[in-house]
């Protein structure tokens, strides 16, 4: 072997060497958290919109949840360059890698917050469920509540909302317009008034509001469940003969004329 040979064989050693340990290094800072105790406390980061990689790394630093490095910055720049970015929110901890805090984000798992409308529950009670946990804002959501061409837009033929948001759990993220928060909440109804249900409502002459609206009155009425059904057919003769219904939210289900 020549010497030249010898000192490129040299060369390409160090260099694969040298290769190798800065890999090495940098799966270091890309997978080593800030804090080793599995048990610290997550906090909820909130990616906004229209945000890169670069930008969540920074807000990750921002929040305490990695540590400063030039290095991680370089990979998410080469590495992450035109990864999608979900914004929305996202429970992290600074005992989670980098990596995978970057994972979350792009996966986008974001936190979910449940609630529960409850039986006969009126949908200003609803609304305040949805401004105490920020999915919405008080105002936007009134708005929307109550106003006839929004309800028309979900395909109800009603003057408000009233009666289509049916007892049951919810899970929603922050983040969403007040209009997809309802669209979700109202088409939970679609799922447990089955076309059996509709069917044999039109046999007895009831529209969908109609029906939504007896539920609701029943549920309201202050009788125990097992005294349900007779009250509902109280409703129903009444209904049928145009007498008023004797129940003091029918007003607010658009019953106004009938009970008045």
């Amino acid at each position: 072997m020549t010497r030249a040979p010898l000192w490129l064989a040299l060369a390409l050693l160090l260099g694969v060497g040298a290769i190798s340990s800065a890999w090495n290094f940098l799966a270091v800072q890309i997978t080593t958290p800030v804090s080793v105790d599995t048990g610290a406390r997550e906090m909820n980061v909130v990616v906004p919109p229209g945000a890169d990689a670069p930008a969540v790394l920074e807000l990750l630093r921002t929040n305490g949840l990695v540590a400063p490095s030039e290095w991680l910055s370089l990979y998410v720049a080469w590495f992450w360059k035109g990864r999608t970015i979900v914004p929305g929110e996202y429970a992290l901890s600074p005992a989670m890698r980098p990596i995978a805090q970057l994972e979350v984000v792009a996966s986008g798992s974001v936190v979910m917050h449940e609630f529960v409308v409850g039986v006969g529950e009126r949908l200003e009670t609803t609304i305040d469920h949805l401004c105490a946990l920020g999915l919405a804002t008080r105002e936007e959501a009134t708005r929307l509540a109550f106003d006839r061409a929004f309800a028309q837009s979900l395909g109800i033929d009603a003057p408000t909302l009233e009666g289509y948001v049916v007892p049951n759990g919810y899970s929603l993220p922050r983040g969403l317009l007040a209009s997809r928060v309802f669209g979700a909440l109202v088409a939970r109804h679609r799922d447990v008034v089955s076309a059996d249900v509709l069917d044999d409502a039109a046999r007895h002459g009831l529209s969908l509001h109609a029906l939504l609206t007896l539920a609701s009155l029943v549920q309201t009425s202050g009788f125990v469940e097992d005294e349900w059904r007779q009250y509902s057919a109280v409703l129903h003769n009444r209904l049928a003969r145009g007498t008023p219904l004797g129940h003091p939210a029918s007003a607010a289900y658009g019953l106004a004329r009938r009970d008045s």
